[in-house]
């Protein structure tokens, strides 16, 4: 097993900066999409089925757009693939920060009533583990990259973000019950 996570590690640290902002791109596509659709929903009238994260598009979308023209820009003129990469890192940090201060805030006060409420562990993990990993290759020496609790950051992180996901699924569970 140790082996395994060890060439996975390795791996992933040779994705190419350019793959990692075409991801990035797309990753911010994916919010525009999906905070604009909700923002179009119910600026046309349909009720707040989102509750008090919708306030949240007023930021994400113009974040989401920021880093969506800046992904091309990374291709055209590649000395700026590594600012551009850190300034991706540090928004999906940001993004990454607020979905745990979410969960926690789930798993303290319960599940939220004022909207229909859903949780993907998979997404969750995804959205705190890549940030980490794009820290750990993007801000983090090489040097530093080899000492076991930075090499894989990213792995707690997704291990963590496991655990948080079956405190939610508890909280769930506990509202759910008679």
């Amino acid at each position: 097993m140790a082996a395994w996570l060890d060439r996975t590690v390795d791996r992933l640290d040779r994705v190419s900066l350019s793959t990692l902002l075409l991801a990035n791109g797309l990753l911010f596509l994916f919010v525009l999409l999906a905070h604009g659709s909700a923002l179009l929903l119910v600026r046309s009238g349909k009720p707040n089925v989102f509750g008090a994260a919708f306030e949240l598009v007023y930021l994400s979308i113009p974040v989401a757009c920021v880093s969506i023209l800046l992904a091309p820009l990374a291709w055209l003129v590649p000395r700026t693939r590594e600012t551009v990469l850190r300034a991706h890192t540090f928004l999906l940090g940001c993004l990454a920060a607020l979905a745990v201060w979410f969960a926690v805030d789930v798993i303290a006060a319960g599940v939220p009533s004022t909207a229909e409420f859903v949780w993907n562990p998979l997404f969750f993990a995804f959205l705190v583990g890549y940030p980490v990993y794009l820290v750990r290759r993007s801000l983090v020496s090489p040097a530093v990259l080899e000492r076991p609790p930075i090499r894989y950051a990213h792995v707690i992180a997704v291990g963590a973000s496991l655990l948080l996901s079956a405190l939610i699924y508890w909280r769930i569970y506990e509202a759910a019950a008679p």
